[in-house]
Order: structure tokens, then sequence, then C-alpha cells
């Protein structure tokens, strides 16, 4: 019983900790996509 629980326990910790490193590695592609998108934008603008 007390073992079961521990399992579900970190099972669910792992499941939170893995949407958490989704989410960063979403926000860090967004920063990526802009970073290149402005590089984008000024060489268009200094053409």
């Amino acid at each position: 019983m007390c073992n079961s629980l521990f399992l579900e326990e970190s099972e669910e910790r792992r499941k939170c900790f893995l949407n958490v490193r989704l989410m960063f590695a979403k926000i860090r592609g967004i920063f990526e996509m802009n970073k290149v998108f402005n590089k984008n934008i000024i060489s268009v603008i200094t053409m």
C-alpha cells in the first residue's frame, strides 16, 4: 500500500517535471523564432 502510493507520487512528479520541461522548450523555441524573425526583418530593412 505504502509502496504503491510512493510509486504513484513519483509518477505524478515525473509527469509534472516533463510538462515543465516541455513548457520551457516551447518558450525557448518561441524566443529562437523571434530572434531569427527579427534578424530577417533587420536585413530586409537594411537592404
